[in-house]
């Protein structure tokens, strides 16, 4: 009896886990923005000895591994949102509904392992630039709760590839302070939060045309919970507005959905470029 009642609580857990989970970039996204971060490295470097093939492969796989559920269920109790005020807390069945837990935890075996094995560093790097690449997402910086896919999220495979990077936004990369340091990782997941936080704040624009105050119609904090939300939030997080990503209405044109979402998707592979970048001046 006592086996078969831990059964059904063991599957409850489970089943919580899986209906909660907060997805962001799905998979392939993730993949393609380090994939992209990779070239703009080599390009940068084209003599450089440290990131081998290998060491790029591991990369990659860690960014795209850290939404994997596998038997040790750590995804299922690790929730991406960003919660800077420390005010999510955990579910009733244990599970962190923030990425901190998981973030610092990850950084602590990243910053062991810096230097003594190389090949689960760069593993242990792009779970970590999993987690950075998250908050360039609206729904999981602002954050709003979702299990299923947010419309910002959808992207067609291969269309990151195509996104090209200017000289002064690769300087701009270069010219970036970081280090790899508890602290220093840290810093980089909060400073790409706030980037895509102000970037909601900021005006829509299109052709010189003030087209929106803001993007809040979309997406809104926990502050401006209200009778503007178009869903009933989940308690301590932000809501949905009363506009969905790429309806186009309300001066809402394809062509600014596009620039905006370019705009944050460079952002991530700005940031996956950077520590790939502190990587090599780690171990040059």
């Amino acid at each position: 009896m006592r086996a078969r009642n831990f059964g059904k609580f063991a599957i409850t857990l489970f089943l919580c886990g899986l209906t909660s989970v907060a997805w962001g970039f799905n998979k392939n996204v993730h993949r393609e923005i380090s994939e992209k971060a990779v070239q703009l490295y080599r390009y940068l470097y084209p003599q450089d000895t440290v990131l081998t093939d290998e060491l790029a492969k591991r990369f990659i796989e860690g960014s795209v591994e850290e939404d994997a559920i596998t038997l040790n269920v750590q995804r299922l109790f690790n929730w991406h949102f960003y919660d800077p005020g420390k005010r999510l807390g955990r579910t009733w069945w244990g599970a962190y509904r923030s990425n901190t837990h998981r973030f610092n935890n990850l950084a602590k075996d990243f910053v062991t392992l810096n230097s003594s094995n190389v090949q689960e560093c760069y593993k242990l790097a792009g779970r970590l630039v999993h987690h950075i690449q998250d908050m360039s997402s609206p729904p999981h910086t602002v954050p709003v709760y979702h299990t299923t896919k947010d419309q910002f999220d959808k992207l067609v495979p291969g269309e990151i590839a195509r996104i090209s990077f200017s000289s002064n936004q690769l300087d701009n990369v270069l010219q970036r302070k970081g280090a790899l340091t508890i602290t220093g990782l840290n810093k980089l997941l909060t400073n790409a939060a706030e980037r895509t936080i102000a970037s909601i704040n900021s005006q829509v624009m299109e052709n010189g045309r003030i087209v929106a105050d803001n993007w809040t119609n979309f997406w809104r904090k926990y502050e401006l919970v209200g009778e503007k939300c178009g869903e009933i939030p989940k308690p301590e997080f932000g809501c949905y507005g009363k506009m969905t990503y790429w309806d186009q209405k309300d001066g809402f044109s394809k062509s600014v959905f596009e620039q905006y979402h370019n705009e944050r998707i460079i952002s991530a592979i700005s940031d996956s470029l950077q520590i790939l970048i502190l990587l090599r001046e780690n171990h040059n």
